[in-house]
């Protein structure tokens, strides 16, 4: 029998290329790599119906993907910055203590991230600024065996969009902020409890609510 009380260490061999370049007096800069990594002993954790879960090795994967980023100031006090990454991250052998086979996604490992963030900064008198910001994300999809590790689960993809207007004096901040101004309720990974799952009553970790607030702060 096998002796789900041990697993081994996991190791791997990243391979990566990239570049980070400056155009038109750096006004605008562009980053970008590629990679491809081999990971041997992956951890993995496995529910058992009961409620409780054990880690053990998945056997092997492989995950490539590239990143890209981009940072452009067109205007006197105006930045822009954005970003992609992908991500497959694949099983290449089979372990037999884990349900995972070979070409299942790797659990929690999103295939697609991207942002986006704008600032404008407004020179006010009395070297006061006002500066407006707004903050977007996207996380692909991405899958977990929480609820059955023969069947895992899809974890959709999801978008948050954050705000903030801020009025600087000295080293003082007051700030107007709207945190996930869409409301959007994201899967952002399992929830273990010591319990087993209801049907049709998955236990996950979800994200901060749409929220509007007042910030004040100083730097002494």
């Amino acid at each position: 029998a096998n002796d789900l009380r041990r697993y081994n260490s996991d190791s791997l061999w990243n391979y990566e290329v990239g570049a980070k370049t400056g155009w038109l007096d750096n006004t605008l800069t562009v980053n970008g790599s590629a990679f491809y990594i081999r990971w041997d002993n992956i951890q993995q954790w496995v529910p058992l119906p009961c409620g409780f879960q054990y880690r053990s090795n998945a056997g092997a994967a492989v995950s490539k993907g590239f990143e890209l980023e981009v940072h452009a100031r067109p205007a006197e006090g105006l930045d822009l910055t954005t970003g992609v990454g992908y991500n497959d991250a694949r099983i290449t052998a089979t372990s037999a203590v884990s349900p995972q086979k070979v070409g299942d996604r790797v659990l929690q490992v999103p295939d697609w991230t991207a942002n986006a963030a704008l600032a404008y900064t407004v020179p006010l008198p009395n070297t006061r600024n006002l500066v407006g910001t707004l903050d977007y994300g996207y996380v692909g999809s991405s899958t977990s065996a929480n609820n059955n590790p023969f069947e895992p689960r899809l974890r959709p993809s999801y978008e948050i969009v954050d705000a903030r207007i801020a009025l600087k004096f000295g080293q003082q901040e007051l700030a107007l902020t709207g945190k996930n101004l869409t409301n959007t309720h994201a899967n952002l990974g399992d929830n273990r409890s010591i319990v087993a799952e209801v049907i049709g009553r998955p236990r996950i970790v979800t994200n901060q609510p749409q929220t509007f607030g007042v910030e004040f702060r100083s730097n002494f």
